[in-house]
This record gives C-alpha cells, structure tokens and sequence, in this order.
C-alpha cells in the first residue's frame, strides 16, 4: 500500500510539474506590454454640408502601449498619447487654409498575427479623444489680402474632437510600418468663421475630420 500512495504521489507531482512549465510557457508566449515610438505623415481634410474639401499634409508623432489582455491569444488594448496635425483647404472658391494641432488618445483593441519578435501583422479597431492645442485660418479677403484666425481662440472650432480610427501595421523584429485613418464623428465647427449663418455659400459649417497616416515605428 505504501509503494502504491508513494507512485500515485510521485504521479501527481510530475503532472504538476508538466502543468506548471505549460503554464509558464502559456504566459510567456506573448508579450504583456508593448511600448511604440512612432512617427509619420498625415494626410487630412473635413466634409462641409456634404461636400469634400481639399487635403492638408500635416504630421503624427507619440508613444503608444499595448496591453495584453488574453493569456490564450495575442490580443492587445492599445493607447498612448500623439500630437496630431490636421486640416483642409477650400480652393477656387474664397480661398483658404486651416491647419489644427491636437492632443490626441486612442483606445483600440488589436490582434497579433504571425510570431512575435519575428513578422506580425497587426489589424487595429476602436476610437480617439482629441484635444485641440492650436489652428490656424488663413483665407483671402480679397486678391492678394489675407486674414488669419485663431479658430480655437475666436472658438470658431471645438477644441474637442472624437471618432474612430482603423489600421493596420506590419512589423518586423522591432521596425513597424503602418496605416491608420481617422474618422471623426463630430462636428467640430461652433459657427461658419467667414460666412455666419448665409445658407448660399460654401463655408465653413458642419465640419468632421478626416485623415489618413502613414507611419514607422519602433517598438521596445
């Protein structure tokens, strides 16, 4: 009896042990925290009543983190904190320009396809918070006579803004390149800076932002 509860003993220890190293090797397989320096260019415009504006070349820079969130699979919560520009040009019709310098946070889930520390590509989904830091409207009175606005100071646009963002990043070893855009789901206007309230003109109302980023970045 005794050799027998000695090798049912000795047989629990060892599948103990089995579940344990598969255990550790269940929470080793992925990373719990990625951290992402990142940088590009921005490509972005606002829809007016309905009608597309012309786009704006601007930047994006910050730091992102990405948790994660399942033991089982490599899926990420991502945020971080990135100063983004953007803006739109009216052309042909009173000319101008806006350009718009946020403060910007996403909260997105991701999924990390392929090896880890080797080629993943990582598909991206969720939403940003936007905080208007600066903005600039600069648009001819006449033809050769500009006039520039403070759009956040004279409060013609919210400082707020919020909406989705969708991309996509490709990553080898610590380099990533990626794609993201930026839908916005609010309209960020608080009057027509030039027009007021005049219903036959091509203003400035009604305004969501719209912008695609192309981006490197690295991870650690």
């Amino acid at each position: 009896m005794r050799e027998t509860l000695i090798a049912v003993a000795l047989s629990l220890l060892g599948l103990s042990s089995v579940s344990a190293q598969e255990s550790d090797t269940t929470q080793s397989a992925f990373k719990k925290n990625i951290i992402t320096v990142k940088a590009g260019l921005g490509v972005s415009k606002t829809l007016s009543r309905g009608l597309s504006t012309s786009s704006v070349l601007g930047y994006h820079v910050g730091v992102s983190d990405q948790i994660n969130v399942s033991k089982s699979m490599p899926l990420y919560v991502e945020t971080g904190l990135f100063v983004n520009m953007k803006g739109y040009k009216i052309s042909g019709y009173d000319d101008s320009e806006t350009k718009m310098h946020y403060l910007q946070l996403p909260a997105l889930v991701n999924y990390h396809i392929g090896k880890q520390g080797g080629f993943e590509v990582i598909p991206s989904a969720g939403v940003y918070i936007g905080l208007g830091l600066a903005g600039k409207l600069k648009y001819n009175i006449d033809l050769d006579t500009y006039r520039e606005i403070d759009v956040f100071k004279d409060k013609t646009i919210k400082r707020f803004d919020f909406g989705t963002q969708m991309g996509i990043d490709v990553v080898f070893r610590k380099v990533q390149v990626g794609f993201a855009y930026d839908l916005g789901l609010i309209e960020i206007d608080k009057e027509d800076a030039i027009y007021g309230d005049a219903e036959d003109k091509l203003g400035y109302k009604n305004l969501k932002n719209r912008s695609a980023i192309f981006r490197l970045g690295l991870n650690f």
